[in-house]
Order: structure tokens, then sequence, then C-alpha cells
């Protein structure tokens, strides 16, 4: 039913952070239909033909089973970002449908928080 994303993220930090960190391998999930998936120095980003209710639904169900604690949403300039944590990670994931585009654009960022807590 879902396809899976194996991401790698090394390096990504908070600002708070003092020192850059290698993250583990992590599957995250990518919702049906996704197309022009690609990497970037924050993270990984993709188009979805969805709603953002969708989207927040498909995210809460997909990670909280695997460990991930639901913080919360915030709304915002036409989309919302929510946020998880899981052990010293932060997982941050944005989505805005655009005007322009027929499809929501999804960013999924993996930060390391543990220089946050010494």
């Amino acid at each position: 039913m879902y396809r899976y994303l194996i991401v790698l993220v090394i390096g990504l930090t908070m600002s708070s952070c003092s020192q850059a960190g290698s993250l583990p391998a992590t599957e995250f999930p990518v919702m049906e239909g996704a197309v022009s998936g690609k990497w970037s120095e924050g993270g990984y980003s993709y188009l979805v033909d969805a709603p953002l209710a969708e989207v927040e639904a498909f995210y809460i169900e997909s990670l909280t089973p695997d460990g991930w604690e639901y913080i919360g949403l915030g709304e915002g300039l036409g989309g919302i970002f929510l946020s998880f944590t899981r052990e010293l990670q932060y997982l941050a994931i944005s989505a805005r449908k655009s005007e322009l585009e027929a499809y929501t654009r999804i960013n999924i960022q993996l930060q390391d928080i543990s220089d946050a807590y010494p």
C-alpha cells in the first residue's frame, strides 16, 4: 500500500547544536502517487496530488506505530508543519499546496538533537 524511502541523512543539526553528527539510515513513508522526489541539503522533498488534511493523516498514521511521537501541527502561509520526535531525533514534515501547482509539495527533514541534551 505504501512506498517507502530509505533516508540516510548525515550532518543535519538544529541551530542550537554545537556539532554535526551522523544520523542512522531510517525508513520513512512516501505517499502513494508521489512524483519528482529529490534530495537537497535540507532533506528530501516530493510532490503528491493530495489535500493537506490527507497528508497530515497519512504521516500521523504511518509514523506513530514506528515509535515517533507526534508533537503537533502548525499552520500558516497556505501550508502545514508536522513535528515528531523519537529518542534524540526530530522529524519535521512540511506540506504546502501552491495555487500555481496542482500538487502538494512535501518536505521531510530529520535532525539529530542529541547535542541539545548534554
